[in-house]
């Protein structure tokens, strides 16, 4: 990649008065118009960054603010940022236009899981399963609660993942997936960088930084006591429920509890 020189310096900038471009190289370029600011005369014309690049075959102009808001060192910084742009084939002006939407509809985490919840619970057949869902969230993920998504990062998923990461691995993992799918709809909505890389995602990052969650947690249910089942079988006798019956099968035939209620 050719070096990127620079032609304008503070002190130009200061002092050119000639009407027309003046190039500081990389598509940045110094607009002096022909009269002034407010109808200064020509010894003071006005002065004005612009970035100009050429998009489906038209040459097209994205103002950067006037010298006297932003100086030459900001004005390179802007560009840069342009081409970078650029290179990735989005248009400098159009993803402007996005940011200052991002800003004004700007939605706090909270907001945007309720946002999600409201456009799935129709679709979730179970009453319970929805009521958690939403209710998990707000429980676990209260730290970013109030935060605007678009300034979410993986420190912030580290801190409310790391504390359950491993005594928890369940719950963690339905953590991490809510937090992952509220990000991924905020960000097909628009109030995140389209660029940016979902700060909860599991592969290759999280699954880095926090290590693998162990597969099974819950060990093993208590046992009843090999005395104790002959009254517990005639208690179970007593009632004439089904499940009651399924039970007495499954303990007398040693079978899984599955077996028992398919049969």
């Amino acid at each position: 990649m050719a070096r990127l020189i620079n032609r304008l310096t503070a002190r130009k900038v200061e002092t050119i008065k000639k009407p027309g471009r003046h190039a500081d190289g990389g598509n940045l370029f110094l607009i002096v118009d022909a009269s002034g600011a407010n109808h200064q005369p020509i010894s003071k014309p006005a002065k004005r960054w612009a970035f100009l690049f050429r998009w489906d075959g038209r040459l097209r102009a994205m103002g950067l603010g006037s010298v006297t808001k932003v100086s030459l060192s900001d004005a390179r910084d802007l560009a840069k940022k342009c081409r970078s742009q650029l290179a990735r084939g989005l248009n400098p002006i159009e993803e402007r236009q996005i940011e200052k939407r991002r800003r004004t509809t700007r939605r706090t985490f909270g907001e945007a899981a309720a946002d999600l919840y409201d456009s799935r619970k129709a679709s979730w057949r179970n009453e319970k399963y929805a009521a958690k869902w939403l209710a998990m969230l707000q429980r676990f993920a209260g730290e970013i609660w109030s935060k605007p998504v678009e300034s979410i990062c993986t420190d912030d998923i580290i801190t409310i993942l790391q504390p359950i990461w491993t005594t928890k691995a369940e719950t963690a993992r339905k953590v991490r997936s809510r937090i992952e799918a509220v990000l991924d709809a905020a960000q097909a909505r628009g109030l995140m960088d389209q660029a940016m890389a979902n700060p909860a995602r599991l592969r290759g990052h999280l699954s880095v930084l926090l290590g693998k969650r162990p597969r099974l947690q819950r060990g093993h249910f208590n046992a009843l006591r090999y005395e104790d089942i002959p009254a517990f079988v005639a208690k179970l006798r007593q009632s004439q429920s089904v499940s009651s019956l399924c039970l007495e099968f499954a303990i007398l035939n040693a079978c899984r509890s599955s077996e028992a209620m398919r049969a």
